[in-house]
């Protein structure tokens, strides 16, 4: 009978090596962002109608006011707007549509995604606009989070 430890550490490796290294590759893949999540990227209307989503999809986990549970990160405050920024609404846009909901990823439309990503960005105090957030990663990719600008 072989040893076969060394071939699995060599496989844990190489997928942990591989795990690190997406999220740099993530990063640079970025582009460069041309607007600011300040600068009234959503709809009230868009919100309204993320705020009915997020109550029949989210609140499960993420609580009625946003404020997380046991197993959800709350989704509201200073800690939303830490983590996120130096990011796009791109890169959290794909976030939300690769791992929500936690037990059926993707289910939901694109719209879907970008009208509860609306409702969380006015329920965190950023302005509402003219357009509603269209649910265009390229798009989307482009508006940089940041903490309110002095």
């Amino acid at each position: 009978m072989t040893n076969s430890r060394p071939a699995l550490a060599r496989y844990l490796c190489a997928l942990f090596c591989l795990a690190a290294s997406s999220v740099p590759l993530h990063q640079a893949a970025a582009q460069p962002t041309t607007r600011s999540i300040w600068e009234g990227i959503y709809t009230e209307v868009q919100a309204d109608r993320g705020r009915r989503l997020y109550l029949k999809e989210c609140k499960e986990c993420h609580g009625e006011d946003l404020s997380g549970g046991e197993t959800a990160a709350g989704l509201i405050g200073k800690e939303l707007v830490s983590f996120w920024s130096e990011s796009s609404v791109g890169v959290l846009f794909e976030e939300m549509r690769e791992t929500m909901p936690e037990e059926t990823p993707g289910k939901l439309s694109d719209r879907v995604y970008a009208d509860i990503l609306a409702y969380l960005f006015e329920a965190n105090r950023f302005p509402a606009g003219e357009e509603e957030l269209e649910p265009n990663v390229d798009r989307l990719a482009r508006i940089g989070i940041s903490p309110k600008p002095e």
